[in-house]
């Protein structure tokens, strides 16, 4: 019998007289061989068991960790499709057929063309495919089609696969942002529309610090956003009228309801003049804690003229 016993394992031999038990065998035997046997033949066979050990555990780690991996990768949130070096579709995962509504079955052997939405130029997918073909890593947002025909934003991430400089594959890796382009989409159109107010406005954190003022503060206050930004109103106008309005401030944020006044500060750096009606209102995180308040200044001059 022919033992291969690793050195983490030594206690194996380590019985009475030598003797390795019976159950040991039954899991630990490697070769049975056959006396008289040449010197020379046992130490080839000793060898040649050796380097098949090895093999075997270098395979056993390696399918370790390729299982580790696709339990990964099927496990991701993110859609993850591996496509041959002609783009044909090889792989998907279950975040892909999710995000797209297409059936792993129904994909592979296609090209990832299925999900254009026509938003994208051709331009755009010559410069993607020249990079990736050129073994270079693309990135960039892109607009695809789900299979009943919606469409949805997601960042894209795709890399060649190379085996000694020749490309095997390719990986690409979406992240559906379609929420979150909407999302941005609508702050944008929000702060859009309170900077073409004519009236200024102003969000103030608990402490009276600028968070967001529109182009007619800046303006009135004859100073730039920039500089606005993390400070508070004696910057810019005479010090009784900050000190009313931090008064103001204060009752909105102990009382946690709305203020109205009238004020008539002095711009002292844009010289400029004018009479405000002012509603103040709490602000509130999107996790119901007060953060400060918000302010819209109503120019009521003329009316009050």
């Amino acid at each position: 019998v022919l033992l291969l016993v690793p050195e983490s394992r030594e206690e194996i031999i380590e019985f009475d007289q030598g003797e390795i038990a019976d159950n040991v065998l039954t899991t630990a035997i490697d070769e049975i061989v056959s006396l008289p046997m040449r010197q020379a033949e046992l130490e080839w066979r000793i060898r040649a068991l050796l380097r098949l050990r090895k093999q075997s555990q270098e395979l056993r780690t390696k399918s370790d960790k390729l299982r580790q991996f696709k339990e990964a990768v099927k496990s991701s949130g993110h859609a993850i499709f591996i496509t041959d070096p002609d783009g044909t579709l090889e792989y998907v995962n279950p975040a892909f057929e999710e995000i797209t509504g297409y059936d792993q079955k129904e994909v592979l052997g296609e090209t990832p063309s299925i999900l254009k939405s026509g938003e994208n130029s051709e331009t755009f997918y010559e410069r993607l495919w020249e990079t990736i073909s050129g073994g270079d890593v693309w990135e960039s947002e892109i607009v695809d089609k789900r299979k009943d025909g919606t469409h949805y934003t997601a960042y894209q991430t795709i890399a060649p696969i190379l085996n000694d400089d020749e490309i095997t594959a390719y990986v690409a890796v979406q992240t559906d942002m379609t929420e979150r382009k909407e999302l941005r989409d609508r702050l944008k159109r929000h702060r859009d529309i309170v900077q073409r107010i004519e009236d200024p406005i102003m969000l103030q954190d608990e402490s009276g610090a600028l968070e967001l003022v529109n182009e007619a503060l800046t303006e009135f206050a004859g100073v730039s956003e920039e500089a606005l930004l993390g400070e508070d109103e004696t910057l810019f106008m005479d010090e009784a009228s900050a000190t009313r309005i931090e008064e103001k401030k204060r009752a909105t944020i102990e009382t946690g309801s709305p203020s109205q006044y009238s004020i008539a500060p002095d711009f002292e750096r844009s010289n400029k003049d004018a009479i405000f009606d002012t509603r103040r209102y709490p602000y509130y995180h999107k996790d119901g804690e007060l953060f400060g308040t918000v302010a819209i200044c109503r120019d009521v001059t003329d009316l009050e003229e």
